[in-house]
């Protein structure tokens, strides 16, 4: 009896002491760094083409926000069967509430960086550049989201205004960019919410040709 007694304490002890690990591997998604966003839900651009799919990655610890968005041109006659784009934005403040709410600041001249790769039949992610400037850029004006990433308890995640954030890298990076009318739906967008993983680079998105 005393051998059994031991031996059970043993595998109590044993098993306590996995579980101990285990609570240590599985952070709460509410202590993430980056904070990370997926969607394969595809939403018109009028006239450009389509988004297939898009990312967002929010590292509040180097305060850059990232975006990786898959684009099908409406005009196949480009030998182009769609685009990668991909852009960071350093931000200049970040700023977490109690509640675990962010808000985020980008003044005048904060920097970015962006690319876009080309795929299609002949070759995939092959870098493509509309005028020879592009790539770094700064700023030209202020911009701030309150709320930009916000705490929902219910479901245990992270949510973002996909809408908001779209008008805010974009209203940075192209002064006359506006969110299209030609979709309606496109200023509505649901609320995206968190996810596992991290961002996937061009090489590793799925092509949109047969």
């Amino acid at each position: 009896m005393k051998v059994l007694w031991k031996l059970s304490l043993l595998i109590g002890l044993t098993v306590l002491c996995f579980s101990c690990k285990d609570d240590d591997d599985d952070p709460s998604l509410q202590d993430s760094n980056p904070i990370y966003f997926y969607t394969d839900k595809e939403f018109e651009l009028g006239s450009a083409g389509s988004v297939e799919s898009y990312q967002f990655s929010f590292d509040h610890q180097k305060e850059t926000l990232r975006l990786v968005a898959q684009v099908v041109p409406t005009v196949a006659a480009t030998g182009v069967d769609s685009y990668v784009y991909d852009v960071t934005l350093n931000l200049s403040e970040v700023n977490k509430s109690d509640d675990y709410k962010y808000s985020i600041v980008a003044n005048t001249g904060s920097t970015y960086t962006q690319n876009l790769k080309a795929n299609s039949i002949a070759a995939s992610c092959t870098d493509f550049k509309p005028d020879p400037d592009y790539g770094l850029g700064t700023t030209s004006k202020d911009a701030s989201i309150t709320n930009f990433v916000v705490w929902d308890a219910s479901q245990g995640k992270y949510y973002i205004s996909t809408a908001s954030v779209f008008a805010f890298m974009f209203g940075l990076i192209d002064p006359g960019f506006s969110i299209p009318a030609t979709d309606p739906g496109y200023g509505n967008l649901p609320n995206l919410y968190q996810s596992t993983g991290s961002i996937k680079e061009c090489s590793e998105l799925p092509t949109t040709f047969n």
